[in-house]
């Protein structure tokens, strides 16, 4: 029973820890890269893509695992798009490096 609470502690910690200081950091993250003028309205569509991964994400996992009787296909998926993104972040320039 402790080795569970444990387990769970450390994540949620981990969890706070890392989401909280991402919410925390967006809107600043969100002027250096495109500028004060629009922040509020991009803060907003990311905040709202945010919404539609929570609403869709967990159903669409639950029914992989029910076809697969794995979550090793949502975990790919995971993987996948993370991939995707760090590759955009990479290729992404300032507008002065061009």
């Amino acid at each position: 029973m402790l080795d569970r609470f444990l387990g769970l502690a450390a994540f949620a910690f981990a969890y706070g820890v890392f989401y909280g200081g991402f919410v925390a950091i967006l809107p600043a993250l969100v002027m250096d890269y495109f500028g004060g003028r629009n922040v509020s309205g991009i803060i907003g569509v990311l905040y709202t893509c945010v919404a539609f991964g929570t609403l869709i994400g967990p159903s669409a996992a639950g029914f992989a695992f029910d076809v697969s009787h794995s979550y090793m296909l949502p975990i790919l998926a995971a993987v996948g798009g993370n991939v995707i993104a760090a590759g955009i972040m990479v290729t992404m320039t300032e507008e002065g490096e061009k």
